[in-house]
């Protein structure tokens, strides 16, 4: 415990603490019933609001070219959730919404290329320590479902990462120790999403993929 508070306390000072707070939400969440139980959409959405009030009152809130998109987006769901049959399935499905909005620009106003690195090799080792579980689950007979509620909400994660580690491995210079790391979450993701039986998530495996080949030899 020691360890980790030297290690947090000297990152706070390089990167802040409003970076390192993102990276837990990024990296804890899917931990948590895969964010889908109640009490870990509660989590998640007052973390992600404490941080964006934090990015408000310093100021650090970057604008982009989707402002305005995703402001008259914003505007047609707040509109039509006064004309739904479903007021609090829709009310929450709102909060949801503005907690990945707000998550989005928490992203882009601590984007950094030391924090890039972080996202890629965190994302990395979260999935590889589901895709175990998943293993784990499928091995004494349970469905594979690793933290999260379902089979294809699992398959569906574990698919987006093996999609950008392969992408990392294949087109970009890697040191030995993350080569390493990352070719061992590609064998036990693969054989998470194997045995997962979610065709969702072997087809986007698949799709991912065919446009890396793609894009790497311009087949």
């Amino acid at each position: 415990m020691t360890a980790i508070g030297i290690f947090i306390f000297m990152e706070q000072k390089k990167y802040g603490l409003i970076p390192l707070f993102l990276l837990a939400v990024l990296f804890l969440s899917p931990f948590f019933d895969g964010a889908r139980s109640d009490y870990a959409v509660l989590i998640i959405e007052t973390l992600t609001f404490v941080l964006s009030a934090f990015l408000v009152f310093s100021n650090k809130i970057k604008k982009t070219l989707l402002d305005f998109p995703i402001a008259i987006f914003s505007g047609i769901i707040l509109f039509s959730i006064f004309f739904t049959l479903y007021f609090n399935a829709s009310f929450n499905f709102l909060f949801l919404y503005i907690t990945y909005i707000l998550l989005f620009y928490i992203v882009v106003s601590v984007y950094s290329q030391q924090f890039k690195g972080y996202i890629y090799s965190g994302l990395a080792v979260v999935a590889g320590v589901i895709s175990i579980l998943a293993i784990a689950q499928f091995l004494k007979g349970l469905t594979p479902l690793a933290t999260f509620p379902n089979k294809n909400l699992s398959a569906g994660y574990i698919a987006a990462v093996f999609c950008l580690v392969s992408g990392i491995l294949f087109t970009r210079p890697v040191n030995s120790i993350k080569k390493i790391i990352y070719f061992f979450v590609l064998i036990v993701s693969g054989i998470a999403l194997f045995i997962s039986d979610s065709r969702g998530g072997i087809f986007a495996v698949l799709f991912g993929m065919s446009y890396l080949f793609y894009s790497k030899f311009k087949i």
